[in-house]
């Protein structure tokens, strides 16, 4: 009998970045392991996991497919497209890969390797236009765009405000 294939992408021709493991903050909204800059597919980033955490591990490029494997990168534990949700069942160090697609292409292409966990922080009310949050004259807004999505398309979280004015010219 033979044995299957292992599925997931172990191939590593471009090396691990950053140099040291990466400890995840775990404060509920995605952290970029590649420390804002970004790394190639067919590289890998080390990651500090805790038992029984789940964490979410995805990057800025759809289609990229995810591996996870044992620290030593010789066992794939969970793999995936786009995203991948795991819990820990381990504390220790992990293998985060990334590569172009399912038959593990690596290139000098750049993605953002990103890890979430700790408690989900919820989209802010006005995360999409349908519930943009309506302003005055004169009025002042604060907020934040942790956890808003990127829905008004371009490349960053947003979040929507409108202004209806009264027919005669004001400065906003």
């Amino acid at each position: 009998e033979t044995e299957e294939p292992q599925e997931g992408c172990l191939e590593a021709p471009y090396g691990s970045y950053p140099n040291s493991p990466y400890t995840p903050l775990c404060s509920g909204t995605a952290e970029s392991i590649t420390e804002g800059d970004y790394g190639y597919f067919g590289e890998f980033s080390r990651v500090n996991v805790t038992e029984g955490t789940e964490y979410i591990f995805s990057t800025d490029v759809a289609t990229a497919y995810i591996t996870i494997s044992d620290a030593a990168g010789t066992t794939v534990i969970t793999t995936g497209t786009g995203s991948v949700t795991w819990t820990s069942t381990l504390t220790g160090v992990i293998r985060y890969y990334t590569h172009e697609n399912e038959e593990c292409l690596a290139s000098d292409e750049w993605v953002d390797r990103m890890i979430q966990c700790g408690e989900i922080v919820p989209p802010p009310s006005n995360d999409d236009c349908a519930n943009a949050i309506a302003v005055s004259c004169g009025e002042t807004m604060t907020g934040s765009t942790v956890s808003a999505t990127n829905s008004g398309g371009n490349t960053s979280a947003d979040v929507f405000y409108t202004f209806t004015g009264n027919g005669i010219a004001q400065n906003v």
